[in-house]
């Protein structure tokens, strides 16, 4: 192994999931709002999303594509967390596009 290989840092990893944004029950979960499978209904990843002029609220219920970088919660190992870099709804509510820079 080279020694100046740094072993706690994972490579980030950039991924686009489809689903729904539903809010959480668990008060200790990373974040509020969770997506769901569009199926199955599992839990997907929870969301995080800092963006001032849409709130995950906002989007509760809706179908979205979302794409951003995931991490692992080292509380939540079994649900990773995913930071919204874009954001597209996909019902027919109307076609929001949202884009977030890191």
């Amino acid at each position: 192994k080279p020694a100046d290989a740094p072993e706690k840092k994972q490579p980030v990893r950039i991924v686009t999931r489809e689903g729904y944004v539903q809010s959480t029950l668990n008060i200790q979960s990373p974040t509020p709002y969770v997506l769901e499978h569009v199926e199955t209904g599992k839990v997907i990843n929870y969301l995080f999303l800092n963006h001032p002029k849409l709130p995950l609220k906002l989007l509760r219920g809706r179908r979205i594509l979302v794409t951003g970088e995931e991490a692992i919660d080292p509380r939540w190992l079994d649900t990773p967390v995913l930071k919204v870099q874009t954001l597209k709804t996909l019902d027919d509510a109307d076609d929001t596009e949202e884009t977030q820079d890191k």
